[in-house]
């Protein structure tokens, strides 16, 4: 009990509490406040971004690959020159989140590279290219 009392004034005739100011809804906020706004922004932009590379990530790493593979298959051996009468001896794909792209070690021929990536990031169709790796 002692230890509360220490904390009320001297003054008998001051109220606990007067000398506080509450803030009426007209006046500005403080600075404080545009900390907050900044700080909320920021959480939700990062949250956009933690979503955004998820997305990406499932729809360029863990989704079906089947039509990008095929694509690729076909403009590797159409770049090589020889069509359905390739004889690809070895063949390793790697998906990134960025890329597709697929090694041919074809016989007789030499190695394939085709890369395939997306206009955008997570969406649109894959755009291959093929080229020659000596």
């Amino acid at each position: 009990m002692a230890n509360q009392q220490s904390f009320l004034r001297s003054d008998s005739s001051a109220a606990l509490g007067a000398d506080v100011q509450w803030r009426t809804s007209t006046e500005k906020r403080s600075s404080k406040g545009f900390g907050r706004t900044l700080g909320r922004a920021l959480s939700a932009f990062t949250w956009m971004l933690c979503v955004a590379a998820g997305a990406a990530v499932y729809m360029n790493v863990l989704s079906d690959d089947t039509d990008v593979r095929a694509r690729a298959d076909a403009l590797a051996r159409q770049h090589a020159g020889c069509g359905d009468k390739c004889v690809v001896k070895h063949m390793q794909g790697q998906r990134s989140v960025l890329e597709y792209r697929a090694d041919y070690a074809i016989d007789g021929i030499g190695d394939v590279r085709v890369t395939c990536r997306r206009a955008a990031i997570v969406v649109g169709q894959h755009a291959c290219h093929p080229e020659n790796v000596n």
